[in-house]
């Protein structure tokens, strides 16, 4: 079996106990089916056991709790990275904080999102804010922050708030991590702002030379 595989495996059995009814495992595990079956195209019409209706009413009126959910997969992350670490003690990869802005496009109306989705760069949708912590062959998701529009905080400010969520075990180490970031947060605001942060480690990631900001270093 892959690593990757493994993994996979490891993070199914962590998250379905996360749900208490029967119907919501049930749910989120056609879900996870699709999502792993390797097609890219996880769409509810794909499932064979659970109907598209039924899968549409888990994921938008169900009431499940998606901080546990949020916290599992960070637990699963970590230990992810931290294994992957021991096995290579000697030549430990650089840790690298990708922080990107994505939609996700929404058709319809949706009354119940009507704060959350917005137009951006020609794309109707809920914007979202996302961490991810990368190192050799892993590519692992952290965190997200939903971006709520003008007059809310920035994404500059949510991808501070992410990454100030992420232990200051990861960030230790001989090798400084390194966090990449597109143009979008090229501020003096978000360059400046993680100095406060309370981590020694953070602080020495954030330091010039660190950055990647636009494909470009920051000094």
């Amino acid at each position: 079996m892959y690593p990757k595989e493994q993994r996979s495996k490891r993070l199914y059995s962590d998250i379905l106990p996360c749900f208490s009814r029967q119907q919501h495992r049930e749910s989120f595990e056609v879900f996870l089916d699709l999502l792993l079956d390797g097609s890219g195209q996880p769409l509810p019409e794909r499932a064979s056991v659970k109907s598209p209706s039924a899968l549409s009413r888990f994921l938008n009126h169900a009431a499940w709790d998606t901080r546990q959910s949020c916290r599992v997969l960070r637990q699963h992350a970590q230990e992810t990275l931290q294994n992957f670490w021991r096995q290579q003690p000697h030549q430990r990869p650089r840790l690298e904080l990708l922080v990107d802005l994505t939609s996700l496009e929404k058709t319809g109306k949706f009354s119940e999102l009507a704060d959350w989705v917005h137009t951006y760069h020609s794309v109707r949708g809920v914007d979202l804010v996302v961490l991810y912590l990368c190192c050799g062959e892993l590519r692992l998701p952290w965190a997200f922050q939903v971006w709520r529009g003008k007059g809310s905080p920035s994404p500059a400010q949510l991808a501070l708030k992410l990454l100030r969520t992420v232990p200051a075990a990861l960030l230790a180490g001989k090798r400084c991590p390194r966090l990449h970031a597109d143009g979008g947060f090229e501020s003096t605001e978000f360059i400046r702002a993680s100095s406060p942060v309370a981590s020694t480690s953070w602080s020495a990631c954030a330091a010039p030379g660190n950055w990647r900001v636009g494909g470009r270093s920051m000094t």
